[in-house]
């Protein structure tokens, strides 16, 4: 990839079809590009995709994809192993173009993700990166807006134009300093993962049993939502609909936190059908009564880990955490990039947990046996203070 520096570049707005072809011919010839999306999400199952942001080596290209019908053509180039894409916090746009046109990125490089390689907090908006590595501050002025509205606003294209001129320079500079650390290969490797269906595939009961909603339920309550879910998702199978057609998440919740009280206390919530309840109501009943099995226990726990067991344990958790990542501020990379805050979480509140990912690949060769150990070992890690310092221990 040759040199490039932030400027003025083209720019070039398309709304029409016939108006695609100049892109299609720079991505033709193109051994990489960088790109962003902006789409509505709320109140959607699927996305509103209301723009997309390209960026070649001599333009930067707006198209209106409420208008332009043809951009579909870029699932393409998306495929194409034999060009690299630059984004930054890309998963998401690379989810919403697989439910979309159903594609998967080959040779993806995010620039969030590389950002934490290389000691930048992970992970970093656009800004702050900018800011650390290429000195610039760009606008936040439409990090949140409507962009379905048209004509679109010049300051909305210059928003988005900052999104993804700033790529390839960006791309540049971090990838020096990967070269510098020995790191360009050990993110390519975690890429890997984002070429992979799964990773862009939603599960539904992970999404109903993380909501901040239920964060104050107890096991039982969660137990009974998870039973409920499976078989509102076993009905919409059946009957060939969508899960939300039988039971909403809103009237799920609302069962959870009414069902201790009894029947009749569903049949007062104003929001769940009187008709379900009529029906349902002693199974809903054995459900929450009945004793927890171990795979339920597993699957609940896999989406809602349960919190603090034994604070002697998690202040041990805590301590190697710190430890950690005092050792990888000074090694220049992201503790949050080695061991993924879900996992750090897990480590702290479930006894015996081990994130297997810590032993293969990269993070095998980045972290010390030592480090591993105290981990596995954290139940037991004692300290003492000696005139020399503090002395940890553990028994293996």
């Amino acid at each position: 990839m040759t040199k490039n520096t932030p400027g003025s570049p083209e720019v070039r707005y398309i709304q029409e079809d016939a108006d695609l072809k100049p892109l299609w011919a720079a991505l033709d010839r193109a051994e990489w590009f960088g790109f962003d999306t902006e789409f509505i999400g709320e109140k959607r199952d699927v996305p509103l995709l209301c723009l997309l942001q390209v960026v070649t080596p001599d333009a930067v290209w707006l198209v209106d994809t409420l208008r332009a019908e043809g951009w579909t053509r870029m699932g393409m180039y998306i495929e194409d192993s034999g060009i690299c894409k630059l984004t930054h916090a890309g998963e998401n746009d690379y989810r919403l173009l697989y439910q979309l046109l159903g594609v998967l990125p080959r040779k993806a490089f995010d620039l969030q993700v590389a950002a934490g390689f290389i000691g930048l907090r992970y992970p970093a908006g656009l800004s702050s990166i900018l800011q650390e590595v290429l000195s610039l501050s760009p606008s936040k002025s439409f990090t949140v807006a409507d962009w379905s509205v048209r004509p679109l606003p010049e300051k909305m294209k210059q928003y988005a134009v900052e999104d993804v001129c700033y790529l390839p320079a960006l791309f540049d500079r971090i990838r020096e300093r990967l070269s510098e650390l020995g790191r360009e290969d050990w993110v390519w490797e975690e890429m890997q993962a984002w070429e992979k269906e799964e990773t862009y595939l939603t599960d539904p009961l992970k999404r109903l049993l993380q909501q901040k909603s239920i964060a104050g339920f107890h096991e039982k309550e969660k137990l009974f939502m998870l039973r409920l879910a499976r078989w509102r998702e076993g009905e919409s199978q059946a009957r060939q609909c969508k899960s939300e057609e039988i039971l909403s998440n809103k009237q799920l919740v609302e069962m959870a936190k009414v069902i201790g009280s009894g029947s009749e206390a569903l049949f007062r919530s104003r929001i769940l059908p009187k008709s379900f309840v009529r029906a349902m109501k002693d199974h809903l009943t054995a459900w929450y009564q009945e004793k927890a099995k171990p795979d339920e226990l597993t699957l609940l726990y896999q989406y809602a880990p349960r919190e603090v067991i034994d604070p002697a344990i998690e202040s041990r958790t805590q301590l190697v955490l710190h430890l950690l990542q005092t050792f990888c501020q000074k090694q220049a990379m992201s503790i949050d990039l080695v061991l993924p805050a879900s996992e750090a979480k897990r480590y702290r509140i479930i006894p015996g947990h081990r994130y297997e990912g810590l032993y293969a690949g990269w993070r095998s060769r980045f972290l010390p046996v030592v480090w591993r150990e105290l981990l596995e070992n954290r139940e037991s890690l004692e300290f003492e203070l000696k005139p020399e310092g503090i002395l940890l221990t553990h028994k293996p």
